[in-house]
């Protein structure tokens, strides 16, 4: 039996508590939802979808404002001041068993990678959907994945659709049965999804009204057809009653499918960030900063974090993934990376010279994976109270600086490099 190596040290250095400081400040406090059950009559009244706070139970996406709930037997869907006449509709793509690696991991049997095309508009969700749903004024319909990478017919069963109001200011909701979602396999644990309306023009159909807003809107004839690869959706990592995870609060991003190489990538406040592109780059732009509340995860493509200096340090909060076929580069300024989580490597990491700081609170952190050779770390603090647990590939492999503010690490049989 081995003898894990155990470094502790109990100290804590000014510069520590004022960074730790400014992190706390960056965290946003994310509120958890419980079940509720709203009256399906084409009428919004205060709290009937829960909190009607922006992130929350509801969103405004251009004019229109978008809700959502759910109880223990039903989906409940909102949208507020639209306009509901002359062919306008929404669409909704649902994920109900979600995977770490999309666009595309998993198998078919996960769901379809493509859209369906309403009305010459096909937006291919982000994630392997199983369900999607369509409804307007006088039409109201689901399909779900056919387990071949691509749809079923059309159905209305279990569906419940009201509207009322008149112009621009109309109101409209519906219901789902979560069977009809899972088919009949009751409420998922949890599920991704977007949404967005889309307006009848005449000679045109557009969407518009995205939730999450980020996502793009296209245009298209009735001879051309229109197609876009989104690039964010939202996250419910839990639906259980009291515990539930806000339907509009984790805001996530993944590079889409259709995308090239990006060049100074602008200011990212996310919950979950995944880059799954072979041969694809991303660099931050210098002036910038992300700040990831969920899961960043490198999968395939390379992430760059540019040449930003110390005033742009980035936040992970949840934890970071190295793919196999993954890279991650960090600054060649002097920004550093700070960790709330867990971090794994089994790709390939250049520190450039930055520091990777692992600042949890809430229980040990691990550092798993390939942490030697050209994956070896230039500089690692530990400011964890309850410590960091190491287990690599090969041995944990450290440059220039090993900074031990709080906590203790310990570390498995393999060996330390200083």
């Amino acid at each position: 039996m081995f003898k894990p190596h155990i470094i502790e040290v109990n100290r804590l250095k000014n510069k520590g508590f004022i960074l730790i400081f400014s992190l706390m400040q960056l965290l946003a406090f994310e509120t958890l939802g419980q079940f509720n059950t709203p009256t399906v009559n084409g009428s919004i009244s205060g709290g009937e979808y829960g909190s009607h706070l922006e992130g929350d139970n509801m969103l405004t996406s251009d004019s229109a404002e978008w809700y959502m709930t759910w109880d223990a037997n039903n989906l409940y869907v909102g949208i507020k001041n639209v306009s509901i006449g002359g062919g306008n509709a929404a669409v909704m793509y649902f994920d109900i068993d979600p995977i770490d690696t999309l666009p595309d991991g998993g198998t078919n049997t996960n769901g379809t990678l493509i859209g369906y095309n309403y009305d010459n508009i096909e937006y291919a969700p982000t994630f392997r959907a199983d369900f999607v749903l369509y409804f307007k004024d006088g039409s109201y319909n689901f399909r779900r994945a056919d387990g071949s990478n691509s749809w079923s017919n059309q159905t209305a069963s279990g569906l419940t659709y009201s509207n009322s109001g008149t112009g621009s200011g109309q109101t409209e909701e519906i219901a789902i049965p979560w069977d009809s979602i899972t088919n009949k396999n009751g409420k998922p644990n949890s599920f991704l999804w977007l949404g967005y309306r889309f307006i009848n023009n005449g000679s045109n159909w557009s969407s518009f009204e995205d939730v999450p807003v980020e996502n793009q809107n296209i245009t298209s004839s009735t001879s051309t057809p229109a197609n876009e690869y989104a690039m964010r959706y939202f996250s419910i990592a839990n639906t259980a009653n009291s515990t539930s995870t806000k339907p509009f609060s984790r805001n996530c991003y993944i590079h889409p499918t259709d995308a090239g190489n990006t060049e100074n990538f602008d200011d990212l406040m996310v919950y979950n960030f995944t880059m799954n592109q072979s041969s694809k780059t991303i660099v931050k732009n210098a002036s910038k900063r992300f700040k990831i509340n969920g899961l960043l995860h490198v999968h395939r493509g390379t992430l760059d974090l540019g040449t930003s200096n110390s005033t742009f340090h980035d936040t992970i909060i949840g934890n970071l993934k190295i793919g196999v076929n993954g890279q991650l580069k960090l600054s060649t300024g002097t920004a550093n990376i700070y960790l709330k989580s867990n971090y794994y490597n089994y790709g390939s990491f250049n520190p450039n010279g930055s520091t990777v700081g692992f600042y949890g609170s809430t229980g040990a952190q691990s550092i798993v994976g390939y942490l030697d050779g050209a994956n070896a770390f230039s500089r690692l603090q530990i400011n964890n109270p309850n410590g960091v647990v190491v287990m690599p590939v090969d041995s944990l492999c450290v440059i220039n600086d090993l900074m031990l503010d709080s906590g203790k690490v310990v570390i498995s049989s393999k060996p330390l490099k200083l």
